[in-house]
């Protein structure tokens, strides 16, 4: 039976590679995954994300860092 420490871990070393690149699974490494809709909260946004290999699902999380004026009024 795993620790929870041992599970931790795990987690953390599969965020990781994800974050570098977002493009496949972090469960099973296909790169057939569909994100869809995104839902926002104050500063922090997150999109559901499915992979159609494994059918792991997973949110991907964004927070606002900067603002940038495209026009002006």
């Amino acid at each position: 039976m795993k620790r929870i420490d041992d599970i931790r871990e795990l987690h953390d070393e599969i965020c990781e590679a994800y974050l570098k690149d977002p493009n496949f699974c972090p469960y099973c490494e296909a790169d057939e995954i569909d994100a869809e809709r995104v839902d926002v909260e104050g500063r922090v946004a997150w999109q559901w994300v499915r992979c159609d290999t494994c059918k792991a699902e997973w949110h991907d999380v964004f927070e606002l860092v900067a603002v940038e004026k495209v026009e002006l009024p």
